[in-house]
């Protein structure tokens, strides 16, 4: 009887896949498709998503396999249990079974993007963790941590929504529903279906991202930064939504008169301002150069670590990146738990 059970056992391991199911993959294969394209095609897209104040970022390469794992993570359960509006599902064979498998695959999706966010937080701390720390003006050479005052080497920038004088500032722009607007009513999966719909295809757009050479000044010195290929992963963004009717505030009206982005629209826009400001701390990350008398702080190799220029001094860059890690733990594991959970019900199998 071992080896008869034994062969049973592995028809059925080996009958598990059919034909259905190559055929579910293969049309979720094409969502993931799409998915990744609006990201690639959105090259001015607002990477990231925002956590509390900060905003992880997850390149386009990390986010095409994050969510083709998480494609496959989304059709295993069906794969090998049964279909809900085919077998015996919970909640009954009807056209509303779409809503909680679409919101359990956004739940998987979604914590796997705060796993992204995750790998690449926990980068860049590990780089500050092995760079030197050291004041401007005795930074040398090698990978560096310094913070001090941020001094503008020509005339600062003005930030467009607060007006503040400034050496980087970056500006987005998310389309939004006006509050007043009437939308016809199409059910709960036409709702949801929108909704997916305007997120992946009208994502949060960079507007602006203006930078300029700066130095960091404290009583030992100072060091020049060029931020030009630097990544600024902690954010205090500032926000305003502007209603359709409403007339903008300057300064943002002449930013945006500037880049030819001043469109006429019958729906609100959220604006969304980071800004680095003249004057406030700073700590930079990178290696540092000596040359012509004068130090200063350059892109490193991507194989070797983070460019990070971050507002707050070094203390409150570690802990705000601890924060944002322990942060993205926990989306990950309660995102991709539950999503996974309620996609495993979904398909038959009973809760996990």
């Amino acid at each position: 009887m071992g080896p008869l059970a034994a062969t049973a056992i592995g028809a059925t391991s080996a009958s598990a896949i059919t034909g259905l199911d190559l055929a579910v993959l293969l049309l979720l294969l094409h969502v993931w498709g799409f998915v990744v394209g609006v990201d690639v095609y959105n090259d001015d897209a607002a990477s990231g998503l925002d956590w509390a104040t900060r905003r992880i970022h997850v390149g386009t390469r990390p986010y095409a396999v994050l969510m083709l794992v998480a494609t496959v993570i989304v059709w295993l359960p069906f794969a090998v249990g049964s279909y809900p509006f085919l077998g015996n599902a919970p909640i009954g064979r009807s056209r509303g079974v779409v809503v909680p498998v679409a919101v359990g695959g956004l739940l998987v999706g979604s914590g796997f993007y705060f796993l992204g966010g995750l790998l690449t937080t926990l980068r860049s701390y590990a780089t500050l963790r092995r760079a030197t720390s050291t004041a401007p003006g005795a930074a040398d050479h090698g990978l560096v941590a310094v913070s001090g005052r941020v001094v503008p080497l020509r005339e600062p920038l003005v930030a467009p929504l607060t007006g503040r004088d400034a050496v980087w500032y970056r500006l987005t722009a998310t389309t939004t529903s006006s509050k007043d607007a009437k939308k016809p009513g199409g059910g709960a999966d036409d709702s949801l279906f929108r909704s997916v719909l305007t997120y992946s295809t009208d994502p949060a757009r960079v507007i602006a991202d203006q930078r300029t050479s700066f130095a960091l000044e404290a009583d030992t010195g100072r060091v020049v930064v060029d931020p030009t290929d630097a990544a600024c992963r902690l954010e205090r963004p500032v926000s305003k939504r502007v209603a359709a009717d409403e007339s903008l505030p300057e300064p943002l009206a002449t930013r945006l008169w500037e880049s030819a982005d001043l469109e006429t629209s019958d729906r609100d826009r959220r604006y969304r301002e980071s800004v680095l400001e003249v004057g406030e701390t700073a700590t930079v990350l990178g290696i540092a150069e000596s040359e012509g008398g004068g130090t200063s702080i350059v892109a490193t190799d991507d194989s070797i670590a983070d460019f990070v220029v971050a507002p707050g001094g070094e203390r409150q860059v570690a802990r705000a990146l601890r924060e944002t890690i322990a942060g993205c733990v926990f989306a990950t594991v309660v995102l991709t738990g539950g999503g996974f959970a309620l996609l495993w019900w979904l398909a038959g199998h009973g809760l996990p």
